[in-house]
């Protein structure tokens, strides 16, 4: 009788006889009776969304994010396809998103496009080192301009958190930096100018294996961590490289990287694509910067006491008062007009001697020894005494002198004549005012 009566009248009418032989079927055993999925379906025919028969089904409703389907009851099949079929949409999405992403971060300024020249050059240099892949960071809040972290890509350590641990550290230097310095001191300083590229390696094994395979004339890893190369193969992207390998304790590593970071700085100030040829000067500001308390958290400041050159200080003082008293004028040091004067040719010929790429007789080996690291310490000692004699008395002579660094334009008798020097009475007195600075006022502040 139901099924006849859903045969005919209104939709309405022909439900609800599918439902009252629905609830039959269901309570009573009926010969030849329709089964329930049956009945379902032909209720189906007529209410296409009818919610108590799909459910009755095992139908789900569909309410997910693709719109193709949204709202549609399915088979639990059919509902496993959808939603491996949406994954898979979404996936080709993020990975066309990422892609455009990734084109776009390259292209989208006159900068990207010189980190994309530099990043397609150093690419083909480490082709040829087994093993050897980067991963790229530049223009990030971590890894802001003009720097382009070019980290070893390895599983440990992990690349994106050696990028996001040392960019805000070069970030911090920079900052520092441009600030310490009047007005007009820099002749370039532009953040979408150059890049400025640093390669870090995952240690110094992996920093060897790069040397072995083109780079024989970088330096060894020896005691260091990192070492600048002013040398630029696209002059018009970027002006050198900073290298650097990890694993030292990180005290030193970071005094290192901010040592080598500030010839970075330094050479990236300058007017035209050489470096500043002054040794003292360029060493002893890259002591100088490169000294710094802090970290990636706490944040960094720079430009501290350097304890570590003290020793050095302390005994190149000392020879200074013992030839005083002998009436001598030479020793285990360099005065102030000794070491503005010093020769540059002279000064490489004594570090590569030290670095072994070239040979030296034990006395020369002696020799640059004590003189090269006399220009480290002692011209680390002479911009920290100038900026803190008598708050500051030669500094805005020293400040000229970077001045004229930047500028090619450096020479000796325009140092003697910022700090004041016309006789060698003044040289004189300049020697006991850094020696006394050195032998007195650095022992306090050492032993603090």
């Amino acid at each position: 009788m139901y099924l006849a009566n859903s045969k005919k009248g209104s939709d309405e009418e022909r439900v609800d006889a599918l439902r009252k032989a629905i609830d039959l079927v269901s309570q009573v055993a009926v010969k030849q009776a329709p089964s329930l999925e049956e009945l379902n379906n032909e209720i189906l025919k007529i209410f296409p969304d009818d919610k108590e028969a799909h459910k009755a089904l095992g139908h789900i409703q569909y309410l997910g994010a693709y719109e193709k389907y949204k709202g549609k009851w399915l088979t639990k099949e059919d509902y496993a396809k959808v939603q491996k079929e949406w994954r898979k949409l979404r996936e080709e999405e993020a990975k066309r998103k990422a892609e455009e992403a990734e084109r776009l971060k390259w292209t989208k300024d006159a900068f990207a496009k010189k980190a994309a020249r530099t990043r397609d050059y150093f690419k083909k240099d480490v082709s040829k080192v087994p093993g050897l892949k980067l991963k790229f960071f530049f223009d990030t809040p971590q890894v802001p301009k003009p720097y382009f972290l070019m980290v070893e890509d390895r599983p440990s350590p992990d690349p994106q958190q050696t990028a996001e641990v040392l960019g805000p550290g070069l970030a911090a230097l920079r900052k520092t930096f441009a600030a310490g310095y009047p007005k007009g001191t820099f002749p370039n300083w532009d953040d979408t100018e150059f890049v400025v590229p640093v390669m870090v390696f995952a240690n110094e094994k992996s920093y060897e294996n790069y040397r072995k395979h083109g780079h024989g004339f970088f330096p060894g890893t020896g005691l260091a961590a990192a070492f600048y190369t002013s040398h630029s193969e696209i002059p018009e992207a970027f002006r050198g490289v900073l290298y650097v390998w990890q694993g030292a304790k990180e005290a030193k590593f970071y005094h290192e990287v901010f040592h080598e970071a500030t010839h970075q700085l330094m050479h990236n100030a300058c007017k035209g694509e050489r470096m500043g040829p002054t040794p003292w000067l360029e060493e002893g500001i890259a002591e100088y910067w490169g000294t710094y308390q802090g970290n990636k958290y706490k944040g960094f400041t720079f430009g501290h006491f350097l304890h570590g050159r003290f020793p050095t200080i302390q005994s190149a003082a000392s020879s200074y008062y013992q030839a005083l008293k002998k009436g001598k004028k030479t020793g285990s040091f360099l005065t102030p007009k000794q070491m503005l004067g010093i020769d540059q040719k002279r000064f490489e010929i004594m570090k590569r001697i030290l670095d072994n790429r070239i040979k030296g007789t034990p006395q020369q080996r002696i020799e640059a020894g004590l003189t090269v690291s006399l220009i480290y310490a002692q011209g680390w000692a002479f911009i920290y005494f100038c900026y803190n004699f008598k708050d500051g008395k030669y500094k805005e002579a020293f400040e000229k002198m970077v001045h004229d660094e930047l500028r090619y334009e450096y020479s000796f008798d325009k140092c003697a004549e910022y700090l004041g020097m016309k006789s060698d009475e003044d040289w004189e007195r300049l020697n006991k005012e850094f020696f006394l600075f050195c032998f007195r006022t650095m022992r306090r502040l050492a032993n603090r």
